[in-house]
């Protein structure tokens, strides 16, 4: 388990969605690992960010910059491993618990992103230099992305990738089709990420089943005082409640929030999809109060928007979200709202949610078009 103390680029937000000032506090950084240094570059007028980061997931980012080869620990250095084994006897009990189509999808996914990892260096550079281009001219040059990743590369990272990939079935399940919920792998890696929670485990294997906070690894900062919503809509089982246990935090506004510690780190995974998904259902339930109708748009845009949107409600609360859903009038309104990032890249305020929407998009995307989603 990699915790630190919220997400990277910002913490609580106002009714508007902007970043509510708070003092400052002294960094620890131990094995800095090779994560989503996904960051949104500051312009000339905007002062750098003083980044709260309060574990290892993350080093401190100057300017909003990459992280450079010097900053990483000599953990990181390392090159991996050439041999890509999956434990017999580790995916047989996977299988058993999570699906054999899970467990194949998920050792796919971890072999893809160890063999692009092994790639030549002249070709992995010219593939992410591409791929760099595709996103920057998606969201303009205010956005930096990773040169590469910790992460999906490793078989001790199998039992958290069938996790991930069986709780997004299983809420869909649980939301039916009445109630169509949008959720991918890449989109809760990359959110998962931005929280503070990544999935490189460096010999960590034995703490799978060891308490994790929410409030410090997921930014679950409020799930005790929503369980009670997500499991009277259907989205958790009752006997959920014997997964955590509830945990008082101070936030950012200096509000005490009712969090949770869980059982293990499946339990955080399932409460963290499950939010996802019910923030989700939020932001759909106010565009349909706002009557934008959101079904004439292509599919891709729509479903980039819809978590975009999804995000911002998680990261910042439905009542930011709710905020930005009402200053619009008509579905185009949405969509010129998601891409301000290319088409009006100065309008954004970098210490918003929205701030951190796109780099969660960003970092989604940017396995996507790598291929480590690919599926032969």
């Amino acid at each position: 388990m990699i915790e630190r103390s919220k997400n990277f680029l910002a913490g609580e937000f106002d009714d508007n969605g902007r970043e509510i000032k708070k003092p400052k506090k002294k960094n620890t950084v131990a094995n800095i690992l090779a994560g989503m240094a996904l960051t949104v570059a500051c312009s000339e007028e905007q002062p750098p960010i003083k980044h709260e980061i309060g574990g290892k997931a993350f080093p401190e980012l100057s300017n909003y910059g990459e992280i450079s080869h010097d900053e990483k620990s000599e953990d990181v250095k390392k090159k991996p491993d050439l041999e890509l084994v999956f434990d017999p006897t580790e995916v047989a009990n996977l299988e058993e618990k999570y699906g054999a189509d899970h467990v194949q999808k998920a050792t796919q996914y971890i072999r893809n992103g160890h063999n692009f990892r092994l790639l030549p260096q002249d070709e992995k550079q010219s593939r992410l230099s591409e791929t760099k281009g595709i996103l920057k001219n998606k969201y303009s040059n205010r956005i930096k992305i990773p040169k590469f990743f910790g992460f999906v590369d490793d078989q001790r990272e199998l039992q958290q990738v069938c996790s991930i990939l069986w709780n997004i079935d299983e809420i869909k399940r649980r939301a039916g089709k009445k109630r169509p919920v949008h959720i991918t792998p890449e989109f809760v890696i990359a959110a998962m990420s931005n929280e503070g929670n990544i999935l490189d485990i460096r010999g960590q294997k034995d703490q799978w089943e060891s308490e994790v906070s929410g409030f410090q690894s997921l930014g679950l900062d409020t799930f005790a005082s929503n369980v009670d919503d997500i499991i009277d809509r259907g989205l958790l089982p009752k006997s959920f409640k014997e997964k955590y246990k509830a945990s008082q935090a101070m936030n950012e506004k200096g509000q005490m929030v009712q969090s949770a510690r869980f059982v293990s780190k499946g339990d955080a995974i399932r409460a963290f999809v499950s939010e996802l998904a019910i923030r989700q259902m939020d932001c759909q339930r106010h565009l349909k109060q706002k009557n934008i109708d959101i079904t004439d748009i292509s599919e891709q845009k729509r479903n980039d928007i819809i978590l975009f949107i999804t995000y911002i409600y998680y990261n910042a609360g439905p009542t930011v979200g709710r905020n930005i859903i009402n200053s619009l009038e008509s579905a185009n309104d949405l969509v010129d709202y998601f891409d301000r990032a290319k088409n009006n890249p100065e309008s954004i305020n970098l210490k918003s949610a929205p701030a951190n929407a796109y780099v969660v998009m960003a970092g989604m995307e940017w396995m996507t078009l790598c291929g480590i989603f690919d599926e032969e």
